[in-house]
């Protein structure tokens, strides 16, 4: 199966909600402290494998929905580009760095939970921004100008709702941004020379005149 990852992430996020759902049926924010949510006493109390859970986490079949179609609907451009060893990374790093932000912010107020995978969907928009970027514009059927109205309009919709970890979601694009610079080398068209090959003509060239 090409680009597997997606499939991979998706299925572990449906079994742990149908598995929750099943097993205790409907659950609160109190639950989800308690069992692997992003929950900041208990990260500062030791539990830091919460960083990664509480992305595997979500409130309602609606909250899993949206993020699988937009886990979906990302992973198919990143996982293409940078092949699966490395969007592998890029996917828990951005969940981490999503996390992270999200500890940050939360920390100090009162009963904060925070659970869902969307941090780590936005470290895959922030991805796929980079991408774009590199390409001067234009990636397959991605423009410069819907990634950014993309990224833009999800953002906006966050803090115009209730509930949103907003944190998470600015700080996993930004590390999908930062990880796919590291991480993303375009492929290189067949018969065309690679850039230290350039250098090195143009050096020679430069050396005989």
């Amino acid at each position: 199966m090409k680009q597997p990852m997606k499939f991979i992430l998706m299925g572990v996020n449906v079994f742990v909600f149908l598995f929750i759902f099943f097993r205790f049926g409907t659950v609160d924010a109190n639950f989800y402290a308690a069992y692997g949510g992003l929950y900041p006493p208990l990260v500062d109390a030791g539990e830091w494998w919460r960083l990664i859970t509480c992305t595997f986490l979500h409130a309602n079949s609606y909250h899993l929905f949206n993020n699988m179609v937009m886990l979906f609907a990302t992973s198919f451009y990143v996982e293409k580009a940078l092949k699966t060893p490395k969007f592998t990374l890029l996917y828990f790093g951005s969940a981490l760095g999503a996390s992270l932000s999200s500890y940050l912010y939360g920390r100090n107020l009162p009963g904060f939970v925070s659970i869902g995978a969307s941090g780590a969907v936005f470290g895959l928009v922030g991805a796929l921004l980079f991408i774009v970027l590199r390409h001067k514009g234009r990636y397959e059927r991605l423009s410069m100008r819907g990634m950014i109205f993309m990224l833009a309009l999800s953002i906006y919709y966050g803090f115009a709702s209730n509930g949103t970890d907003n944190a998470a979601h600015i700080g996993g694009a930004i590390a999908g941004f930062l990880l796919a610079a590291l991480l993303y080398r375009p492929a290189r068209i067949s018969g065309q020379p690679k850039e230290t090959d350039q250098r090195n003509t143009n050096s020679s060239s430069a050396n005989l005149t």
